[in-house]
């Protein structure tokens, strides 16, 4: 004669016992897989597409590369051999030299960090995210006026360099999805949208009223031995 049985919660009761519990087994809440960020570039899938690559979850060993040099080498050397832009009364920005320097310095060295510790900076990449995008969007639109000068000094490769602004544009705009996505594990989604505002608001008005309250010697002062 067989036993009659009952199986809740992984156990056997027989039929002269009485289970414990009888309902549905609670659902385990199931693990996030971890973020695919500079720590972890070799990790995962590449996602298709030339864009959906740039702003993807995976950071390839190439980008870093790109970001290291296009993100932190490469906008110094402008700001040394710059001709036209900052440096001087009859250059094109003279009057932003301050907000540039004090922008571009601060942003630099946080993507310096961003990219040697990424995620182990954990809720500091939300702010580090908003200081990206403002770094970003001011990079492009220091390109946009240098476009026409860019495409006659390519004649003689120096010219070249007016399109770096672009690319250090891209590269702060990639690593600040890339930041927002690291801080995403440490706040909820409202409180990430306002922290990197702020911080986006911050990194921008902040050196906008240095420069503001030095007008005239925004021309003249030298910044970062620039």
């Amino acid at each position: 004669m067989e036993a009659k049985y009952l199986e809740v919660s992984g156990r056997t009761y027989y039929a002269f016992e009485e289970p414990d519990f009888i309902g549905p087994m609670p659902l385990e809440r199931p693990q996030g897989k971890p973020l695919a960020t500079v720590e972890k570039y070799n990790e995962g899938a590449i996602e298709p597409g030339f864009w959906r690559r740039q702003f993807g979850r995976v950071t390839t060993l190439k980008q870093r590369k790109f970001d290291w040099g296009f993100g932190i080498f490469l906008p110094r050397i402008c700001f040394f051999f710059d001709p036209i832009v900052f440096r001087y009364e009859e250059g094109i920005l003279p009057h932003y030299r301050i907000f540039a320097y004090l922008l571009s310095g601060t942003a630099i060295m946080g993507l310096a960090a961003w990219l040697l510790w990424g995620e182990r900076l954990r809720s500091l990449n939300a702010p580090l995210a908003g200081l990206f995008f403002v770094a970003g969007i001011v990079a492009a639109l220091i390109a946009v006026p240098l476009i026409p000068i860019s495409i006659l000094g390519t004649i003689f490769l120096v010219g070249l360099l007016g399109f770096s602004p672009f690319l250090t544009s891209i590269v702060f705009l990639r690593n600040a999805v890339r930041a927002r996505r690291a801080a995403s594990e440490y706040y909820d989604t409202a409180t990430l949208n306002f922290v990197t505002a702020l911080c986006a608001i911050t990194g921008f008005t902040i050196p906008w009223i240095v420069n503001s309250a030095f007008p005239a010697v925004s021309r003249k002062i030298e910044i970062f031995g620039f």
